[in-house]
């Protein structure tokens, strides 16, 4: 049996080459890879109580809040914002949507029912912002009627004035017409209604701070702080009111004058002193009385 020979092979086993040795790259913890490592240690229970802690204290910061954080208004837009607001808080029922608040006064009875919802859009009409009275509490009030003057205490305006009634009498059962003042918030307001001289139609009722009835067609409106005027289409005085502020000798004072008609007789009240009640039974009271209503000058 021949025997292989086998080759006798040293083993050789290379040395291993040291690799270079590299020194450790120490990185720096950023706040990102803490909160990581944090959140990775937190339980699943503790992570949804977290997350639900978050989501309620972000709800704090309303959608308005974050617009008003990332595109600030400028000065002149939060002046215009800040004032509308104050407007609407002051003359609108934010419970619906047309018209303004109603004011009314304690003594005062409309003839028909004050409904919110059937009053127009206040855009549509002309605004009555009410003539301004200061100071009422100190002076109270005197009201210029015609050649009527009667003192009226603060708590009297408040409460409202029926100014017919306390300035005419003794015209037994003839209806008189209606006009009737009271002043809220330092502002007075009037409750009138405007007949045509000649056609005897209602061409515009002011209920306070809003119009009722408005013919922009046959009436002309004119106001400001201290004054307010109503024209007919043919520039006749229908009724104006006039503010002026207390003297050395004399206290505050609403100056009237115009014309109101009602069923059975009508009113003239000028600014020269005088006012006459014709009743409509009287024969030509249209002339008579347009020859007194010529008479009224524009307090503009």
């Amino acid at each position: 049996m021949s025997r292989r020979r086998t080759r006798n092979r040293a083993i050789y086993n290379k040395p291993k080459i040291a690799s270079a040795i590299t020194p450790p790259v120490i990185k720096s913890k950023t706040l990102k890879s803490r909160v990581k490592n944090i959140w990775k240690k937190i339980s699943p229970t503790g992570k949804v109580v977290l997350g639900g802690l978050f989501i309620l204290g972000s709800g704090v910061l309303t959608y308005t809040q974050l617009w008003d954080r990332f595109f600030p208004k400028k000065e002149n837009d939060i002046k215009e914002e800040t004032t509308k607001e104050k407007y609407e808080k002051e003359n609108f029922d934010t419970g619906h949507l047309v018209g303004p608040k109603v004011i009314t006064f304690k003594n005062y009875k409309p003839e028909q029912p004050i409904n919110i919802e059937s009053k127009p859009l206040i855009d549509t009409l002309p605004p009555i912002p009410g003539i301004l009275v200061k100071d009422l509490e100190k002076t109270g009030l005197v009201i210029s009627f015609g050649s009527s003057q009667r003192f009226f205490t603060a708590e009297a305006c408040y409460n409202g004035i029926d100014v017919i009634a306390t300035s005419l009498i003794g015209y037994g059962s003839i209806e008189t017409p209606k006009l009737f003042l009271g002043v809220k918030n330092e502002r007075l307001y009037v409750s009138v209604k405007f007949n045509d001289i000649e056609s005897e139609q209602n061409i515009g009722t002011i209920e306070f701070n809003y119009w009722r009835v408005f013919l922009p067609n046959l009436l002309s409106y004119n106001y400001d702080d201290q004054r307010l005027e109503v024209q007919d289409r043919k520039g006749n005085i229908v009724f104006s009111i006039r503010y002026q502020e207390a003297t050395a000798n004399s206290k505050p004072t609403v100056e009237l004058n115009g014309y109101l008609i009602s069923k059975e007789s009508i009113l003239v009240f000028a600014n020269s002193g005088n006012y006459s009640f014709i009743p409509k039974s009287v024969k030509g009271w249209k002339k008579e009385a347009l020859e007194r209503i010529e008479n009224i000058k524009s307090i503009f």
